[in-house]
């Protein structure tokens, strides 16, 4: 766990990036994400092993209007809602910036190995960028080789990622 969780400034800030400012977020909850995305204080959307669950009107029209850059972490073909990430990401309107990685390890990544596995590294270096305002982890998600995504094993889409505007929080 990165010494920045640890110290008493970034308390609050963990818990106002978990109820407003990133919108992290799982399974079925995804929608929620959609619907409040348009909320000012919300600035980017992690999605973890979800997406849209159905084609209906309702969530392709949710999907088509994310404007905030939005993330999606998923744990591959053997992962049961692999088929909603990959959908969701398809429906991302161009020029809003986007990223999927999918680690092929199944539901619910692979949180259970040692220092909680790459979706903890993938996740914390998302936190590091949209967050704290980190340009220097961006490589993480648009490099190959080692210290990347990719390198870590990773198959990584993106687009439009260089419009991702950030400030600082220290």
């Amino acid at each position: 766990m990165p010494s920045w969780l640890y110290s008493r400034k970034h308390v609050l800030l963990l818990l106002y990036m978990f109820l407003v400012e990133a919108f992290v977020l799982n399974s079925t909850s995804v929608r929620i994400a959609y619907a409040v995305q348009h909320d000012p204080r919300v600035t980017a959307i992690g999605v973890f092993n979800s997406g849209i669950k159905n084609e209906t009107e309702f969530a392709k029209s949710l999907a088509d209007r994310i404007t905030k850059p939005i993330f999606f972490f998923l744990g591959g073909p053997t992962d049961v809602v692999y088929p909603n990430g990959e959908r969701a990401y398809a429906r991302i309107p161009k020029g809003t910036p986007k990223w999927k990685g999918n680690l092929d390890v199944g539901r619910g990544g692979d949180y259970s190995r040692p220092n909680c596995g790459k979706f903890a590294v993938a996740a914390s270096n998302w936190l590091k960028w949209v967050l704290r305002g980190n340009s220097n982890v961006a490589p993480f998600f648009t490099g190959s080789g080692h210290g990347t995504a990719a390198g870590a094993g990773w198959v990584v889409e993106h687009r439009d990622l260089e419009n991702i505007k950030v400030s600082s929080w220290d």
